[in-house]
């Protein structure tokens, strides 16, 4: 069965060890597609769950709105009505970013927005 197709089955069930290999079978461009029609705790868990490189690829392929959700969900605390309901081995699964990826889709984020300030995102 198609990886990607099997992303909704394992969000619903929380089967986040399967949801993490799951991710790691699909391509960014496919997940570019797929992620932004998802809710959003779902979105920043499977962010949260792909391997850096993979988040990396997919940020720079989504569009601004969702490029900005996922910076602003950038925290690990983000997840907490998520993560609350775990237990210590599936809380686990999520680990906390690196600062490195965060600056990278911040250093992203200003070259998709070359006036790269508020006023300019503001005005829109």
């Amino acid at each position: 069965m198609d990886p990607l197709a099997r992303l909704p089955r394992l969000l619903e069930r929380r089967d986040f060890s399967g949801l993490r290999h799951a991710l790691q079978s699909c391509g960014p461009e496919d997940l570019a597609a797929w992620l932004p029609s998802r809710a959003p705790l779902e979105k920043l868990a499977c962010f949260k769950l792909m391997r850096h490189e993979t988040a990396l690829a997919l940020f720079r392929l989504l569009p601004f709105s969702e490029r900005y959700f996922l910076v602003c969900g950038f925290p690990l605390q983000s997840l907490a009505p998520l993560l609350s309901e775990l237990s210590g081995l599936q809380r686990a699964l999520f680990h906390e970013s690196p600062p490195a990826l965060r600056d990278m889709m911040l250093d992203e984020m200003r070259e998709k927005n070359p006036r790269g300030s508020l006023r300019a995102v503001v005005s829109r």
